[in-house]
């Protein structure tokens, strides 16, 4: 006898949708830092890396996110790496601004204002963080 009430979600299911946007998210930026650190091995595999001074702003890390882009077009792999990272970062916040459009399309407006309340937090944490790094 089977007691439990799971029900497979619908294609279009706002859980669905948030958990594909999700798992797009994570794959792509796996396999973006893996494809640099691949190439960075490749490329430096015999050098000796002291993590210890990975610091933002050193000649580790590009910034702006432009000029990190153009870097990985060319297929440098710090700046492969680094596009990889920002993609998980940014997984999280495209999952908040997808729900915000869902409830929005659902006409939810409590849960609309809820969300955009956290994606202002959430964007507001991102920008102050990235001045401090200037």
């Amino acid at each position: 006898m089977n007691t439990s009430n799971y029900q497979p979600l619908a294609e279009n299911s706002m859980e669905l949708r948030v958990a594909k946007l999700l798992t797009s998210g994570v794959v792509l930026s796996f396999l973006l830092i893996a494809l640099g650190a691949g190439l960075l091995l490749n490329a430096k595999g015999s050098a000796k890396v002291d993590f210890l001074i990975l610091q933002p702003g050193g000649a580790n890390f590009y910034h702006p996110l432009s000029q990190t882009l153009q870097a990985a077009l060319k297929m440098d792999p710090r700046a492969i790496i680094q596009t990889g990272v920002f993609v998980l970062v940014a997984t999280p916040v495209a999952r908040v601004l997808l729900s915000v459009l869902l409830f929005f399309k659902k006409r939810d407006y409590l849960y609309v204002g809820i969300t955009l309340i956290v994606f202002v937090i959430l964007i507001t944490a991102l920008f102050s963080n990235l001045m401090a790094i200037d």
